[in-house]
């Protein structure tokens, strides 16, 4: 079974591989905020690496 992300933007549905740079950000802090909304977690940012 093969799935096909889709992304409305400004009222148009586009494929999710076509996003630009402004819309996949705006796309993952919209689902940064369900997430915390949903499951009642934080997001506190990405974890350093030390070498």
């Amino acid at each position: 079974m093969k799935y096909i992300f889709l992304l409305e933007v400004d009222n148009k549905v586009k494929p999710f591989e076509e996003a630009s740079p402004q819309e996949l950000k705006a796309l993952n802090d919209k689902v940064k905020k369900s997430f915390e909304t949903h499951m009642g977690l934080k997001y506190i940012g990405e974890k350093e690496q030390t070498t």
